[in-house]
């Protein structure tokens, strides 16, 4: 199967629908929930709209963004009497009330959100990116599955488990193709969680057991959208009864406007004098009617030139500016013009044929070639 994703791995204009997805994962909601906590599993206390944890320390880096950020009485409270409690991990603080109602407080700081967000993309959506680069994995929905690994834990167990099984954790690699890869891991992922579990249970934990074997949700949310072809992350999508918009479509590049085209059509062609016998040096007319077939207008700039320089003077091609022998100016596409010369017959010589063009302001010759052909009689002359 071809790569079920050919567009290019753009991770930061990714990173909302990726969020959204492990956002409702963690508080429920897409958009994530700053204020959430709990403190019901191994996290000890758990929090924010990406539900930082005590124990694995990412708590820790939020609070320090946090005290960076703002200079608030909850952050200055929380600084001086849960700082040196936080770096530690200390577990009495999973049931400490004034702790849980400082975090809360913090919450509702714009400075708080910005500070989850920044260390949440700094130690775990960033090194995300790099990962699947290493797999060599380039869809969307490959991103959003090592994210919310990174957030959840595990990568590295998961990613052992699906090289034994396909020979290799790189995309390309013994043949392995990116959808066979997202579909292997999650796999290895949801038996990872259920093995995981089961210890937590055997281990007299039965309480981190049961969230272990809730948490397979989240796989199977991901493998949904795989099982839909929706490597893309294209919106609308649904992630646990919440519509999604997706990641935009590249727009579609415009064409741009063809260039306009100068043509011309050759309708007829005629003279007032009789051009089977004018006289050596006699001037006469010819009208060349012409239809604009191009998408260019004629205006200012265009000419009538003489490429053969006969019958006119030795030298250069003669030229006529359009508008000097036009019967109207500008010609738009479409329209119809008579253009009239008058010229002098030469003096010397019998049959003359000549070629015209008509010549844009670029310089550029265009349309049909206007022949002129005509005859100098010779003497006697009648009187």
């Amino acid at each position: 199967m071809p790569n079920p994703y050919t567009g290019p791995f753009e991770p930061d204009k990714w990173r909302p629908a990726i969020w959204a997805i492990t956002s409702i994962f963690e508080s429920g909601r897409p958009e994530g929930n700053p204020a959430m906590y709990q403190n019901y599993d191994s996290g000890i206390v758990s929090y924010g709209r990406h539900q930082a944890t005590l124990a694995s320390g990412s708590l820790s880096l939020v609070l320090d963004e946090f005290y960076a950020r703002s200079q608030s009485a909850a952050s200055r409270t929380l600084r001086q009497g849960f700082d040196g409690r936080v770096k530690t991990k200390d577990e009495a603080l999973r049931n400490d009330n004034d702790f849980k109602a400082l975090l809360i407080q913090a919450a509702a700081e714009q400075e708080m959100t910005d500070a989850q967000d920044a260390v949440f993309d700094r130690f775990y959506y960033q090194p995300a990116i790099s990962k699947v680069q290493q797999c060599h994995l380039a869809s969307p929905l490959g991103l959003a599955v090592a994210y919310d690994t990174r957030i959840q834990g595990g990568w590295l167990q998961v990613l052992n488990r699906l090289a034994a099984r396909l020979g290799g954790s790189v995309v390309g690699q013994n043949g392995i193709e990116e959808d066979r890869w997202i579909a292997v891991y999650l796999e290895e992922r949801e038996a990872w969680l259920y093995e995981i579990a089961q210890r937590a249970e055997n281990n007299g934990d039965p309480s981190s057991a049961n969230a272990l074997r809730i948490s397979t949700f989240r796989v199977r949310e991901l493998k949904t959208l795989a099982a839909a072809g929706n490597y893309a992350l294209a919106g609308p999508f649904t992630v646990r009864g919440w519509n999604l918009p997706g990641i935009p479509a590249a727009p579609k590049p415009v064409a741009a406007p063809p260039k306009p085209v100068a043509d011309a059509q050759l309708l007829d062609a005629n003279a007032v004098e009789d051009l089977l016998v004018l006289r050596p040096g006699q001037t006469f007319t010819v009208t060349w009617s012409l239809r604009n077939s191009g998408t260019l207008a004629w205006e200012a700039g265009f000419r009538l030139a003489n490429t053969s320089n006969i019958p006119v003077r030795r030298g250069p091609p003669r030229e006529f500016p359009l508008e000097n022998v036009s019967a109207h100016m500008p010609v738009a596409p479409g329209a119809d013009v008579n253009l009239s010369v008058s010229l002098r017959a030469p003096r010397t010589g019998r049959h003359h044929r000549s070629e015209w063009r008509l010549v844009d302001s670029g310089g550029n010759f265009f349309g049909a070639v206007l022949l002129l052909e005509f005859y100098i009689r010779k003497p006697p002359y009648p009187v």
